[in-house]
This record gives C-alpha cells, sequence and structure tokens, in this order.
C-alpha cells in the first residue's frame, strides 16, 4: 500500500493529526483482467475502493474493491481479502468488539445483509427478502444489524409509496433466521447508535434526488437528525439548506461529525451537542475539488472516509481544539 501524508494544523498547535492517501493495494491486482500481458507487481496508478469502514480499535481498515472485501491495516501494509467469488460484496459495517463484519452481496440475487469474521471464512446470510437491503451499524450489544430497505411502505409512513426510493430502517439478529424488526418507517439514512442504545443520529431522505448529485440547495437536501428511541421524537440537527449527510459519534457522544457541501464540497465538520441540541458547527477539513464520502470513526476517534480513489485518516489530537484544523492537499 502506497501513502501519502498531508500536513494538517496551524503553528503546530495540534499534536496528532494527519491524513493518509491510500493509492493502490498488492493484494488486489490479480483481481484486474487484461487482455495483453503486463509487468507483473503492484499498481501504481490509483484504485477505485469505495466504502471504507475503520475497525472499531482504529487498527484496521475493511473496504470494497471490484465487488469484493478486503481488510488492510490502518497504518499501511497488505490488503488481506475478506470475500471472493462471482457476487457483488460490498458496504462492510464493523461489529462493536470488532471480531464480525456485516456486508452487503447479491449472491443470491438482490442485495442482502451477510455477516463474516473479521478474519475471513463462510459467511452467515442474516436476511432473505427480494428487496435490497444495505447494512449500517450494530446494535451497541452487538446482537443486531440495523439495515436501510424499501421492504414495505408502513401505513404509518408519511411517505408516499416509493418503490426502492425511499428505505425503512430495520434490525435484524445476527443468529440469522429470524424475521427483521422495523424500527423506523421514514428513511434514515447512515444510522448510527449511541452507546447507550438510546439515541440514533442519521440522515433523513425527503425524495425521490439522485444520492451521487453533487451541490444541491433545495428543500429536498438531506439533513442531520437524533431519534430518541424512549420517546420516539426526532430532532433536526443542521440548518444549512444544502446537503448534510453521514453522521458518526465523537467517543464522548457530546458531539458528532458529518460530511456537509457548506464549504462547497462533501468536507468533514463538527457539531457539539449539549442535551441533543445542536451548537456551531465548525469544518474540520477543507478539501475543495472532490468530495469526501463514506465516514466512518473508530472508538478512539480515528475518522477514516474516500477521496476519489484515496483513503483519507484524520486524527484530532483533541475534539475541543477543532476549530483550528484546517487540511491542504
Amino acid at each position: 500500500m502506497l501513502l501519502k501524508a498531508f500536513s494538517l494544523g496551524q503553528g503546530g498547535r495540534l499534536a496528532s493529526l494527519g491524513l493518509i492517501a491510500a493509492y493502490t493495494l498488492g493484494a488486489v491486482v490479480a483481481l484486474q483482467n487484461s487482455s495483453t500481458a503486463q509487468p507483473l507487481g503492484p499498481d501504481n496508478a490509483p484504485l477505485w475502493m469505495r466504502y471504507p469502514a475503520i475497525s472499531p480499535d482504529g487498527k484496521s481498515i475493511a473496504f470494497s474493491f471490484e465487488g469484493h472485501l478486503f481488510v488492510v491495516p490502518s497504518s499501511g501494509g497488505l490488503a488481506q481479502p475478506l470475500t471472493a467469488g462471482p457476487s457483488v460484496d460490498t458496504s462492510p459495517v464493523w461489529s462493536p468488539d470488532g471480531k464480525s463484519i456485516a456486508f452487503a452481496s447479491d449472491r443470491y440475487g438482490n442485495l442482502d445483509v451477510f455477516l463474516i469474521s473479521a478474519e475471513g471464512g463462510p459467511a452467515r446470510r442474516l436476511t432473505t427478502h427480494s428487496a435490497d437491503e444495505i447494512p449500517v451499524c450494530f446494535t451497541p450489544d452487538g446482537q443486531f444489524v440495523l439495515f436501510n430497505a424499501q421492504r414495505m411502505v408502513s401505513a404509518q409512513s408519511s411517505k408516499f409509496p416509493a418503490p426502492k426510493r425511499l428505505p425503512e430502517l430495520y434490525k435484524v439478529s445476527i443468529e440469522g433466521g429470524k424475521e427483521p424488526e422495523m424500527i423506523l418507517v421514514t428513511p434514515a439514512l447512515n444510522a448510527q447508535f449511541d452507546k447507550s442504545g438510546q439515541h440514533i443520529i442519521y440522515d433523513d431522505q425527503k425524495g425521490y434526488e439522485d444520492l451521487w448529485r453533487k451541490h444541491q440547495t433545495s428543500a429536498f437536501a438531506h439533513d442531520i437528525w437524533i431519534y430518541d428511541t424512549r420517546t420516539g421524537d426526532h430532532t433536526k440537527l443542521t440548518t444549512y439548506p444544502g446537503e448534510d449527510r453521514n453522521p458518526v459519534w465523537a467517543p464522548d457522544e457530546n458531539s458528532i461529525f458529518y460530511l456537509s457541501e457548506q464549504s462547497g464540497s462533501f468536507n468533514v465538520w463538527h457539531l457539539p451537542l449539549n442535551h441533543g441540541q445542536a451548537g456551531s458547527p465548525q469544518q474540520v477539513t477543507k478539501f475543495e475539488k472532490n468530495p469526501i464520502r463514506f465516514l466512518t470513526i473508530s472508538h478512539g476517534g480515528d475518522l477514516v472516509s474516500a477521496l476519489m480513489a484515496r483513503f483519507i485518516f484524520c486524527r484530532p489530537a483533541l475534539p475541543n481544539r477543532l476549530k483550528s484544523l484546517s487540511a491542504s492537499r
């Protein structure tokens, strides 16, 4: 794995902060087909790696490349294949103890949720519905996987029927063979439980817009919300009229990180919370040309996301000093 470092911070006020760009992986070069003979060895060209997910201990990154899952040390090194075969495997999510990974696979036609050991081996199928199902997180006890799917529009939903457009939020047991339970009838993308299991942060979906569309400012743009599982209340956290997406809890759970186009392109932002009420958002990264996607975080606060064909690794030294961060390519 080739690494390229970027400097962050102003005047040395941050002790430990870095960006690591992952360009190529020797372990996956063999997957690329070619009609002509080429020299063997690592490929130095950028690869289209997607859906990075950092492990809870911050030591490993799972990701999807050309329809398969791989795991690579977050410090850099050789990527090890986690899945193989003709199916498309994508969207890895780590269990809280870091021993298992949930993912989506179309090995039975549509995308179902599967569970596999972080060390590899056979995968356990958790869902069997004909709708596509995408895992987003585990419950805090690690016994259930939350996933998005457009399985059945509930009569309680405030949304009109929208096949394969507006999903509901479900959970399914890691043991498999059990019917999933609906958690929310309205879309809750990138849902993340807090440690207590009493709150879920998510970004909404209000309409039929393309999720890959950039620079949208409209009533259909995504916002970040927090859901109280005890009261059933939903509280809106962001007010920017453009796109706010992909929230993750900071380690102390007194704030969140998320992706926003408030800076022009998708960058990482930080939002303090005071008893569920939002403070003033602060920009963490400052990339100008290309959007950051797929934000994930470790228990220690290491952030990993994707920028074009690269992985971005960001380690804020102290959450309360994020206002001093800046980034340049």
